[in-house]
This record gives C-alpha cells, structure tokens and sequence, in this order.
C-alpha cells in the first residue's frame, strides 16, 4: 500500500501550521494533524530537556516521502528535526482513494 504517516514535532503553533500548508497547498500531503501540548523529553547536547512540543501527523504517498522529507527540512525550525516515516499496512480503501486523489503522483 502507497500510504504513509511521517511524523515530526515543533514547539510553536505557528511553525506546525506553517508546514501542514505548505505540505498540503504543494500536494506532498493530504492531511496534517496537529496535536498540540505534548510534552517531549529528550537529551539534547548532553542535557536533558523537556518542552511542550506540537506533534504533526502528515498522511501522505509512500513515494512522496523523500521528496516531503526534504521539504520539511527546509522550513523546519529544528536544527535537528524528528521526521519519521510510519509505513501503512492497510486502510479503509475510500480513504486510500481519497489520500491518492490528493497528493503527487511524484
């Protein structure tokens, strides 16, 4: 099945907004869900932080993930981003219909 979740996580609103427009207006994704208030820890430069964090769920084609990967990565704030690809093993066949009819083709 040709579908993916590609998950990443953000701090501010704003920037989760501002990437789950630009994935959807350019077609890398069909849907972005935005969670907001996590609460993230993580090591990071040898110390442990925690912060509330925005968690993006991005439903997208398999074969766009690359290419949506890089695109994150562009208008991330992150210096190092959270961008992991959740493979789709099988969904509702309407909706794997709908997530094709609304992303690239590549």
């Amino acid at each position: 099945m040709d579908i993916c979740i590609i998950k990443t996580t953000v701090q501010e609103n704003k920037d989760a907004e501002k990437i789950a427009q630009y994935l959807l207006e350019n077609k890398f994704a069909a849907c972005v869900n935005i969670i907001e208030n996590a609460n993230s820890f993580y090591i990071w430069k040898e110390k442990l932080q925690k912060s509330k964090e925005c968690i993006l769920f991005i439903k997208t084609r398999k074969s766009l993930y690359l290419k949506a990967k890089e695109e994150i990565k562009k208008i991330h704030p992150y210096e190092t981003p959270e961008i992991i690809l959740i493979d789709v093993k099988e969904a509702d066949e309407e909706y794997f219909n709908w997530l094709i009819e609304n992303t690239k083709s590549q």
